[in-house]
C-alpha cells in the first residue's frame, strides 16, 4: 500500500502565555515557528519608564532618537493597564482575535520584518531581541498561517506582551494598610529610592511613594473598592528606578495564596469584628444555670479596639439539635455584656455554642 505524508501545518507561538517577564540581562522573546514565510512582518510598541516626563494627562510622547523601535514615554500607568487588558481579552477570545491585528492604529508602533534562519520551513525557536527595558507588545503576521488555519484566506496574527526589567515588585495588601517592596531580579538586593505608584484596575492613581533604604514602603491607607469586572485584577503597582520599569498586579499570587500556608485572609472591606465568651466553668449538669460574659472588639492594625456599634443579642445553639435560645444583651462602655441562662431548657446535654 502506498501513502503520502503531507507537510506539517503552519505553527507559530510567541511564548507560552500572552504576557511574561524577561530579565534585562537576557532580553530575548522566544518565538516558535514552523511552515511559515521566510520573513514575518512584525509590529512592536514599547512603553518606557518616563519617570520625569510630564505631558499633561495620559497623552504619550513618541521619541525617535535613533532607537531600534519607537518609544512611548508615559507619566502614569493607565496605558500599561490598558495594554494588559487588551492582551487578556485577546487571549480569552483566541479564535476571534487571531483574525484581527491588535496593534493596528496604535500610537508608537513600528513595523519591521523578522527573518527566519530556517527559511520558515523548519520547526525552530528564534529570538526577538528586546534591547531596551520597559513594557513591550509584539505582534507577528502570517499569510500562510491564515490560509491554513482560518476560514477565509487572510493573515493570522499572534501577539505577546513582555516586561524587560531588572526590578521585581512585591505587594502585600491589607484592609487598613499595605506594603510594597522592590528588589533586583539578578541579585535580590533591595532597591532604594524607587518611585512606586499604586493604581486601581481602571488606571486611576490611588497612591504614590518612594522606597526606603531597605527597598520597602508602607501604604498607610485603606484601598477603596473599584469596579473591575470578572477576572480582572483589582490593583496595579509599578516601580521606576532610572530607566528601569517594573510592575505587579494583585492577582499575581498563583501558588503562594495565603490559604496554602494555613494563613487567614479576607477580601472584605468592612471592620473585622471578633467576639469571645467567657464561661463561669467548662462543664455543666442538666438544669444548671450558665453564667457568661461576652466581649466584642474590632481587630485592626492597632490590635483590638472598642467597637462603636455593638450587637444587641446573642443566640445559644445546641450542637446536634435544632434547639436555639435568643437572649438580649446590654453592652457597657468597656464593650462587655454579662448574661445567665438555665441549661435545663435544652433537651439533652451535648456541646453547644453561642453567636452574638
Amino acid at each position: 500500500m502506498r501513502s503520502r505524508v503531507n507537510t506539517m501545518p503552519g505553527f507559530r507561538s510567541a511564548g507560552a502565555a500572552s504576557f511574561g517577564i524577561v530579565e534585562r540581562s537576557q532580553a530575548v522573546l522566544p518565538v516558535t515557528v514552523r511552515n511559515v514565510e521566510a520573513a514575518l512582518p512584525k509590529d512592536a510598541v514599547l512603553i518606557k519608564a518616563g519617570e520625569a516626563v510630564g505631558q499633561g494627562g495620559n497623552t504619550p510622547t513618541i521619541a525617535r532618537q535613533g532607537a531600534p523601535m519607537n518609544r512611548v514615554i508615559v507619566t502614569d500607568d493607565s496605558q500599561i493597564i490598558d495594554w494588559l487588558k487588551r492582551l487578556r481579552r485577546a487571549d480569552e477570545r483566541e479564535f476571534k482575535s487571531r483574525e484581527a491585528p491588535l496593534l493596528k492604529g496604535a500610537v508608537g508602533v513600528r513595523r519591521a520584518t523578522l527573518p527566519l534562519p530556517g527559511g520558515g520551513k523548519q520547526f525552530e525557536v528564534i529570538g526577538i531581541a528586546l534591547p531596551e527595558p520597559g513594557f513591550h507588545v509584539v505582534e507577528l503576521e502570517s499569510e500562510r498561517l491564515g490560509a491554513a488555519l482560518l476560514e477565509s484566506r487572510k493573515p493570522m496574527y499572534v501577539r505577546a506582551g513582555a516586561l524587560v526589567t531588572n526590578l521585581a515588585v512585591h505587594l502585600k495588601l491589607g484592609r487598613d494598610a499595605s506594603a510594597v517592596w522592590v528588589t533586583t531580579l539578578d541579585s535580590g538586593a533591595p532597591v532604594a529610592e524607587a518611585a512606586v505608584r499604586l493604581s486601581d484596575c481602571n488606571g486611576r492613581e490611588v497612591w504614590t511613594g518612594r522606597t526606603a533604604a531597605n527597598g520597602t514602603v508602607a501604604v498607610r491607607q485603606g484601598m477603596p473598592a473599584a469596579s473591575c469586572g470578572e477576572g480582572a485584577p483589582q490593583w496595579f503597582v509599578s516601580a521606576r528606578k532610572g530607566d528601569d520599569l517594573s510592575f505587579t498586579q494583585s492577582d499575581w499570587q498563583k501558588g503562594i495564596e495565603p490559604w496554602r500556608f494555613n494563613l487567614p485572609s479576607s477580601d472584605a472591606t468592612e471592620i473585622n469584628l471578633v467576639a469571645h465568651t467567657v464561661f463561669d466553668r467548662p462543664l455543666f449538669r442538666a438544669g444548671e444555670t450558665v453564667s457568661m460574659k461576652h466581649f466584642v472588639r474590632s481587630e485592626g492594625m492597632a490590635g483590638f479596639t472598642p467597637v462603636a456599634v455593638l450587637p444587641v443579642g446573642v443566640r445559644i445553639s445546641q450542637v446536634g439539635s435544632d434547639a436555639d435560645i435568643d437572649m438580649p444583651l446590654n453592652f457597657g462602655r468597656r464593650g462587655s455584656a454579662a448574661a445567665r441562662q438555665a441549661h435545663g431548657r435544652f433537651r439533652r446535654t451535648p456541646s453547644w455554642a453561642n453567636t452574638p
